[in-house]
């Protein structure tokens, strides 16, 4: 097939599957009553209730990047820069957090910290008090919750940032200026790229996220805006509300694209040094600690909980009974969605990388618009796009939560796809043409061999994310076919726990299985190419 046919074909799917629900949503809310109008953004603007709201999610959203910002950058520079004991077990275990969804975690600490939590029971017949002294529930414990889920990805940039400069002039200055100097004046500068943009993606995350405010009782604008959909059945007024959300986002998207420019956010080789690890003296034992304590409340804790919570062997297979048609519906819609998404962001990745100055800063500003889209108003934008009678065979199928997985995520599976064909240098797809004419065949044989790490990680984080997604599939599923989320949703709000939790258990070690796969494959490659 002729290169720029598949251009076409690719940007074609692109804008049909991500950036047309955008477009609907947008303008479905300047309709009333099949009219134009703009009554809905004016009965916004007189509601006082939504000042607040906002307020609440910036609270939220602030309070949560501040504590990844304070947790994440000190846990990337021990990972990646001090002998800390478990060093490189480490290097894996702070990615564990992104398998666990963030209303799985939500989940198990309301077992633990709820009013009638067993932390909290326990804590209260030992100093004989009639109130807790701590509840999961409001900003803090959203906050919390929130932070324990993101921080990885401060932690991930931070040591991408670490490895994306020249060591040699932190060596240079190593002759006169000691190590606080050289942290200050050198180090910090060059990476603060990736923490501001580590900050704007964990902003986005929290003030989007749904299913934590909501199960926690904070009134946020996710939340309203999923009552005026799937209560009021207020489309327009529903899209309307999220306008102050969004143009806060597409801000921060805006100062994220400058301040990153051309910087890669995932650094498949190091330079031709070697890292200097510092040696933490008397605190390392402290640097320790202090990592344990992370990996232990943000992995530890809640999964433990969950497998106290369900109790016995029965509860698995009570589980399975009962919920197999949904765990394997998850399991084939998060597996094929990834795969659509790899192929996608692959082409579109190449487009925008090989692509002059102008169309490449306008192609990558465009692939980055779905951060700025809540889950809730991506339902609404989807059921606006695809609800029509010519489209049932999308909106009535499995196809439709496909698609809104491919519009939600593909934006990570591009910038880390991106970020691998960015290092490959054109001068060897040029040599290649001498002996292979075929563009395709170029490209499975230079390109996608050399973008391997990047089109696997990209697929394991489109994998997890799919697997988990619940905002998106409680708007568009189509009847019969309900996911994993939504079945481990329904019945909490129906108190049963121990069935709960062992879908939940059973839910984190189906997203685990193809993860450790990828694993398994890089490092069998490694090997391989060491024996050659």
């Amino acid at each position: 097939m002729h290169n720029r046919l598949v251009y076409i074909v690719a940007l074609a799917l692109f804008c049909i599957i991500v950036l047309a629900p955008i477009l609907s949503m947008f303008l479905d809310s300047f309709m009333v009553e099949g009219k134009p109008s703009l009554s809905n953004y004016s009965e916004v603007l007189k509601e006082k209730r939504q000042i607040g709201l906002l307020v609440n999610s910036l609270i939220l959203a602030i309070g949560t990047t501040f504590f990844c910002l304070l947790i994440g950058v000190p846990l990337g520079f021990l990972i990646n820069r001090t002998n800390i004991h478990l060093r490189n077990h480490f290097s894996y275990l702070f990615l564990a957090p992104l398998v666990i969804p963030p209303y799985i975690s939500t989940i198990a600490w309301i077992h633990l910290l709820g009013s009638k939590g067993i932390l909290n029971i326990y804590l209260m017949k030992l100093f004989s008090v009639t109130e807790p002294f701590f509840t999961i529930y409001g900003f803090l414990g959203s906050i919390f919750v929130l932070t324990l889920s993101y921080f990885p990805f401060v932690t991930l940039l931070t040591i991408t940032g670490l490895k994306s400069f020249d060591r040699r002039l932190e060596e240079a200055a190593e002759i006169s200026h000691g190590s606080w100097d050289i942290m200050k004046k050198i180090t910090l500068p060059l990476i603060y790229p990736y923490i501001f943009s580590a900050a704007i993606f964990v902003f986005i995350f929290s003030i989007s996220n749904y299913s934590v405010p909501d199960l926690l009782r904070v009134n946020v604008y996710p939340v309203e805006i999923f009552i005026q959909f799937s209560a009021y059945y207020n489309h327009a007024k529903a899209t309307a509300l999220s306008i102050p959300l969004i143009l806060i986002l597409f801000f921060l998207i805006a100062l994220q694209r400058r301040y990153m420019g051309n910087k890669s956010y995932v650094t498949v080789e190091t330079s031709s040094r070697e890292v200097k690890v510092r040696d933490l003296g008397w605190w390392k034992g402290i640097a320790f600690a202090f990592v344990l304590l992370i990996i232990f409340l943000s992995v530890l804790v809640p999964i433990s909980d969950l497998i106290f919570t369900s109790r016995s062997i029965n509860a698995y297979v009570v589980a399975f009974k009962t919920a197999h048609p949904q765990i394997i519906n998850s399991f084939i819609l998060a597996f094929s969605a990834a795969t659509v998404m790899v192929i996608l962001a692959f082409i579109v990745s190449y487009i925008t990388e090989r692509a002059k100055k102008v169309l490449k800063g306008s192609l990558d500003f465009v692939s980055l618009l779905p951060f700025a889209i809540p889950a809730t108003i991506f339902g609404i934008g989807l059921t606006a796009t695809w609800n029509t009678p010519s489209t049932k065979f999308i909106y009535g199928t499995s196809l439709i939560i496909i698609f809104g997985y491919v519009a939600r995520f593909i934006p990570f599976v591009i910038r880390t796809i991106g970020s691998n064909i960015k290092q490959i240098k054109v001068g060897l797809e040029e040599a290649a043409l001498i002996s292979e004419p075929s563009w395709a065949k170029r490209i499975l044989k230079v390109v996608a061999p050399l973008s391997k790490s990047g089109i696997l990680a990209g697929w394991g984080i489109a994998f997890v994310l799919s697997m988990g997604e619940l905002a998106v599939t409680l708007l568009v599923t189509p009847a019969g076919e309900a996911t994993l989320p939504i079945r481990i949703y329904t019945l909490m709000h129906y108190g049963a726990q121990q069935l709960v939790a062992a879908l939940c258990i059973i839910l984190v070690c189906v997203t685990l299985l193809p993860i450790i796969s990828i694993v398994l494959i890089g490092r069998l490659s490694r090997v391989q190419i060491a024996i050659k």
